[in-house]
């Protein structure tokens, strides 16, 4: 039995290595405005490719433990 992975079928974002800034902004619940000024401030690394601005997985989920560091500290204070 041959399975094939069908291309149109969505993909989990644990799944995924990188996101276009779109999904990014909807995975995380944010504008994609947000992610563009984070970009801009360099607080998210991107990559090109094929004319795409892509953000790796590994620096969404780092954006979102210095998030959560951020908050923790501010509650210590």
């Amino acid at each position: 039995m041959c399975i094939i992975e069908d291309a149109t079928a969505p993909v989990a974002p644990a799944d995924r290595q990188a996101f276009s800034v779109d999904r990014a902004a909807d995975t995380l619940s944010l504008g994609a405005s947000t992610i563009w000024r984070l970009i801009k401030a360099g607080r998210l690394k991107t990559v090109k490719l094929g004319g795409r601005t892509l953000i790796r997985r590994d620096e969404l989920l780092r954006l979102l433990d210095e998030a959560e560091a951020s908050e923790l500290d501010s509650l210590q204070s």
